[in-house]
């Protein structure tokens, strides 16, 4: 294949991507502040199957465009997904390219990731028994569900830990990837989202302000970031040996 056709295939497998992405975000239960989604699933096999800049691209279209329909313009959470999303998928296909190919061994980075989801899982536990806490003038809820969806994601990793040498390479390394790309998601929804509505957002006076709705969406983020590491975990695979030679992805398979 020469480079034009291989640039055509390349915005091709970016345009399916960047719809499967819109759809998915419609695939969604709506809840108070924000919603459980599958958009992030899709970005995230878009980066893992065809690579981070192809996922990263589809998931900056297809979950911007929603937000532009959702928003009824530009706003800064437009901006925010487009970054957001673009981040994700990128550093998720290219942290699943760059260990696979230097052959690095992804245990110590996966007990890095389950001690994390392990750490936000106890914090969220505490949050539940004291019935959530107050940061300036509103209360933050922690609801049942998140601690629940957290310690499946951590039973995950903890059953990666215990069948280790029954999964395959690929496996694993998809899983590390998928991880660093849902924590840099998950900080940047909290972080990024406060800095850009309180510079672009006149309704929030302060940082504070903005930092403190950032934070009310942490419910419907947690949920889905825990639904789309679960599903990433059982679909990648299945999905990676039925579409590899379709999708020209120049990785072979290790059993």
């Amino acid at each position: 294949m020469n480079k034009q056709n291989q640039l055509l295939y390349k915005m091709v497998l970016t345009a399916i991507f960047s719809a499967l992405c819109f759809v998915g975000v419609y695939i969604k239960i709506q809840l108070p502040v924000g919603m459980i989604h599958l958009g992030n699933f899709i970005c995230i096999m878009a980066s893992l199957l065809c690579g981070g800049l192809i996922g990263g691209i589809a998931g900056s279209l297809g979950m911007g465009i929603s937000d532009i329909i959702y928003y009824g313009g530009f706003s800064a959470g437009v901006l925010r997904t487009i970054l957001l999303k673009f981040g994700m998928g990128f550093i998720v296909g290219s942290v699943f390219r760059l260990f696979y190919k230097k052959k690095w061994n992804p245990k110590i980075m996966n007990t890095i990731c389950m001690s994390i989801f392990l750490i936000f899982f106890g914090l969220s536990i505490a949050g539940c028994a004291l019935g959530g806490f107050d940061i300036m003038e509103k209360h933050i809820q922690i609801h049942f569900t998140i601690p629940i969806f957290l310690g499946l994601v951590t039973m995950l990793y903890g059953l990666v830990f215990i069948f280790d040498h029954k999964l395959n390479r690929i496996s694993k390394i998809a899983l590390t990837a998928t991880s660093l790309g849902i924590l840099f998601n998950i900080f940047g929804e909290i972080y990024i989202k406060a800095l850009l509505y309180y510079w672009i957002d006149t309704k929030y006076a302060s940082f504070d302000a903005a930092y403190a709705y950032a934070l009310s969406g942490i419910p419907s983020l947690a949920i889905t970031s825990a639904i789309t590491c679960i599903l990433s975990a059982f679909i990648f695979y299945p999905l990676f040996k039925a579409t590899r030679n379709y999708l020209n992805l120049s990785i072979t398979d290790e059993e």
